[in-house]
């Protein structure tokens, strides 16, 4: 309960820093870790062979498993997909700034 009056009272704080944040370009941890999220999703997907919504309980139990055990490779596919994340953030703010 008191986490939900907290988050309540700083609801509006919060939407503006996002909105500012928005506006900024983000750091290289950042890159890092929405190349590595975005790597985790493809392997996923490449393990999985079929969409994440329709897999049952036992089967991303096992994806995630598998995932896991593969942590070299996510890290080669986050390195290689961190300039193609770079050149997303660019593009959307770039066309920020065009409007």
């Amino acid at each position: 309960m008191k986490a939900r009056v907290r988050f309540a009272k700083t609801k509006v704080k919060r939407e503006i820093k996002a909105k500012i944040a928005l506006h900024r370009r983000s750091n290289n941890k950042t890159f890092a870790n929405r190349a590595r999220r975005a790597a985790i999703n493809a392997m996923k997907l490449k393990i999985a062979k079929k969409p994440l919504s329709q897999l049952s309980v036992a089967e991303k139990e096992r994806v995630e498993r598998l995932i896991a055990k593969r942590k070299k490779a996510i890290d080669r596919i986050a390195l290689k997909l961190t300039p193609r994340v770079k050149q997303i953030e660019r593009d959307r703010l770039t066309h920020r700034t065009t409007q």
